[in-house]
């Protein structure tokens, strides 16, 4: 079943010496992640997309390299996960690496960055790789002995993942807890995927006989509202857009849902026959209870709208 969630970008970064094999663990361990504990987070689910420039970054001119990749997903991260092995990196003009400007970006900010290293991976000959490895050590005991943090090592894929699992764990129920408290303080909706009024398709079979006692099976759809804002709400209204004007749900328009509880669900039967649509937008709307004691100007209180696209399954 469907479940509206705070979607959370993790930075991933690394200088090119970390494995590939190192950012596909990375990549399958929040998946399953976000399968197996991000959708229980309290008191809002969580679900991770990792974010790495190999795979996300475009080309774009006028712009130092580095400072392409900032504009583009450095700095709307939530969060960061730097990965080093034996180089630091490639100086950027502004940073010793991008990693290093990457993770500073993301501390000025005040957003969380984990930092890991491999010592598994066998160095370079040479002396140009003698010097990144003088470079790395200099930047991690910086970080280590200044108190910026700390760093912790791994020299398998297990220690990673389980690296990675604690890290997810712990900031994205800090995440939640936010977006939680912004809630509950009247901070309005907009842009915040965690903060609405959600719906969904909820789809239930019954068993059942045909006229000659055969076994058939009897499917019921239904739209659920689920209030995620933290706060009762008033007034909650739903309607339905399709792309080419066809009806999603046959049944007359719903009446307004006066009030509805925090973490509280509506449900509505959705009629379905040949001529309706598969899918369609839904949009819902609704205003804050007021809190504490009610004046004039509630009259005039703010109406906030959430949009999902909903499909009969």
């Amino acid at each position: 079943m469907a479940y509206p969630s705070l979607t959370v970008h993790l930075l991933v970064s690394a200088p090119g010496d970390v494995p590939e094999e190192d950012q596909r663990v990375v990549r399958e361990t929040i998946d399953t992640w976000n399968f197996t504990s991000g959708r229980w987070v309290a008191p809002t689910p969580v679900s991770v997309l990792p974010v790495l420039w190999g795979m996300h970054a475009y080309s774009q001119m006028g712009y130092r390299p580095q400072e392409a990749l900032n504009k583009q997903f450095v700095e709307e991260a939530d969060m960061a996960l730097a990965i080093f092995a034996n180089r630091l990196g490639t100086p950027t003009g502004e940073a010793d690496s991008g990693t290093v400007e990457e993770i500073d970006i993301m501390r000025k900010a005040g957003k969380h960055v984990s930092l890991l290293r491999n010592t598994g991976v066998a160095m370079s000959g040479g002396t140009a790789a003698a010097e990144q490895r003088l470079k790395l050590e200099t930047y991690l005991d910086t970080v280590k002995h200044e108190g910026q943090g700390l760093v912790f090592e791994y020299d398998d894929h297990v220690a990673l993942a389980r690296q990675v699992n604690l890290m997810l764990s712990g900031q994205s129920m800090a995440l939640s807890q936010a977006a939680s408290a912004s809630a509950r303080e009247g901070i309005p909706p907009s842009g915040d995927p965690a903060i609405g009024v959600w719906p969904s398709v909820e789809v239930v079979e019954r068993p059942t006989t045909d006229s000659k006692g055969r076994p058939r099976t009897r499917r019921s759809r239904y739209l659920v509202l689920t209030n995620k804002t933290g706060r009762p709400v008033r007034n909650v209204r739903f309607r339905y857009e399709t792309a080419d004007d066809r009806p999603f749900d046959a049944r007359p328009d719903h009446e307004a849902i006066p009030t509805m509880a925090p973490d509280g669900h509506q449900r509505f039967p959705i009629m379905v026959y040949a001529g309706t649509a598969e899918q369609a937008e839904c949009i819902v709307t609704w205003q804050y209870e007021p809190e504490g004691e009610v004046s004039l100007a509630y009259a005039e209180v703010e109406e906030y709208e959430t949009r999902a696209t909903v499909r009969i399954v």
